[in-house]
């Protein structure tokens, strides 16, 4: 039954679609109308690629009416459609996975569905639970956010948890000084800054060439590239990196940068290490031995470097 305010009520809607491109691309377009409906809603994708008008033909009604017994829930076909466009056997890609699906959780009303969904996706990355419902938060302030009077500019205030000022630090001293940043900084993956913007922010310099780049313009022009790279407001933040006040005398900019890019490097080890360790502990429990030496050895590694990056 279809309300006055075009909201429907009761029943099971169930959308179909080609397999290709225009296809996905429909689906995701509905995805944005899902939540119009009080009902069940789900997707049906042949996984042939055959849209449902040549199944029809080539096979009858019933192929149709066994590929709708077979659609899936919305929510859940939008996440794992976004998951499959990326390599998850890497940290990175699973990083990208997690960015990608997290606003597709964050737009379920239903807050029941919303946390079951993020238990669902963190076990379908091997993440945190917590650490899901920290990007899923952030990605639901986003949507209010975007959702807001565009009439008023977006303020953007430094992070003033530890973690957060250190990334802070770091990509405000890279920012004013990359001429002077260790080689290190541009071998920091995608998910070394937690902090939303920062990261946005480290990802808009690593688009610009990483501090390498810096070299080949002046800097004004390098900070203008990084600034035109940013999306949106984050585009303010990296104004606001390039001018901001740095707690370091003339002359010691460049210890201060190895200081800063150091210590964010140790934080990323120390990370990759707790990884590691609940990794091992899934794989005592199911005594993988060959996998258990695998860990071992880049725990060993990582411990290591930790090491010299103290006696740096």
């Amino acid at each position: 039954v279809q309300m006055s305010d075009g909201v429907s009520v009761g029943g099971k809607v169930v959308f179909t679609f080609d397999g290709d491109e225009a296809g996905q691309k429909a689906a995701m377009k509905a995805f944005g109308e899902e939540q119009r409906f009080y009902a069940g809603t789900f997707v049906a994708v042949a996984p042939d690629g055959k849209d449902p008008c040549e199944l029809w033909v080539e096979q009858g009604p019933r192929a149709v009416a066994e590929l709708v017994d077979r659609a899936e829930p919305m929510f859940r076909w939008a996440i794992l459609a976004a998951l499959r466009s990326v390599d998850l056997e890497t940290a990175e890609g699973r990083v990208a996975g997690l960015r990608l699906a997290a606003p597709v959780v964050a737009g379920i009303r239903d807050d029941a569905l919303r946390r079951d969904y993020i238990r669902l996706l963190s076990g379908w990355l091997g993440a945190a639970e917590a650490h899901t419902l920290r990007e899923v938060t952030a990605a639901a302030r986003g949507r209010r956010d975007r959702s807001a009077s565009d009439a008023r500019p977006p303020v953007w205030r430094p992070p003033v948890d530890l973690v957060g000022r250190s990334e802070h630090d770091v990509l405000a001293a890279v920012l004013q000084f990359p001429g002077l940043a260790p080689p290190e900084f541009d071998q920091l993956g995608g998910d070394a800054f937690q902090a939303p913007e920062l990261r946005a922010v480290h990802d808009a310099i690593r688009a610009a060439g990483g501090v390498a780049a810096a070299g080949t313009k002046d800097w004004a022009s390098w900070v203008a590239t990084v600034r035109d790279l940013a999306a949106g407001p984050v585009a303010g933040v990296v104004t606001a990196l390039a001018v901001e006040s740095l707690p370091v005398r003339e002359g010691g900019e460049a210890d201060y940068l190895r200081g800063v890019v150091g210590g964010l490097f140790q934080l990323g080890v120390t990370r990759r290490l707790g990884e590691l360790r609940a990794k091992l502990g899934r794989l005592d429990a199911m005594g993988d031995a060959a996998g258990r030496d695998e860990v071992l050895a880049e725990i060993s590694a990582l411990m290591a470097q930790r090491e010299r990056l103290r006696g740096d």
